[in-house]
């Protein structure tokens, strides 16, 4: 079943997505999906957060049923988004860089990244968390009671 959802994502990711552009990453995202090689894994809850936001990001993690952080700074250069961890749980990945190329999907609310690690494919599905700013203030501006 997890292979029939894996392949219909493609597909649609394929026929609808489109490459990252400057401000497409602003905000903040919840990991929704995940695989490593192929085998998709459970997401553990509460979520994995990722904010991005002029020229610098903040995560969440769990390694091995622990919660980690991050942080760094990111660049985006013709679509291509690359990551440096300037601080991190796990300090074996300070330093460390990271490219992909996100796939947004037409509404850009959610996009896919597939990080090479040696070898390894890393995929992961992330989900806007943001709510429009109509929304954001129509809520804000009801008055106290």
């Amino acid at each position: 079943m997890k292979f029939l959802i894996y392949i219909l994502i493609t597909l649609t990711l394929s026929m609808f997505s489109h490459k990252a552009v400057k401000g497409d990453l602003e905000g903040a995202w919840v990991l929704v999906e995940s695989s490593w090689n192929g085998e998709f894994f459970e997401v553990v809850s509460p979520l994995p957060v990722k904010l991005y936001a002029d020229g610098n990001f903040i995560y969440t993690y769990y390694e091995d049923g622990k919660l980690g952080v991050g942080n760094g700074e990111y660049i985006m250069d013709k679509g291509l988004v690359t990551e440096t961890i300037t601080n991190n749980s796990n300090l074996d990945l300070i330093g460390q860089s990271f490219s992909y190329e996100p796939n947004f999907m037409g509404d850009k609310k959610s996009f896919i990244q597939t990080i090479d690690f040696n070898g390894n494919q890393l995929f992961e599905r992330w989900k806007k968390t943001s709510c429009n700013v109509e929304n954001c203030y129509i809520l804000s501006s009801k008055p106290n009671q």
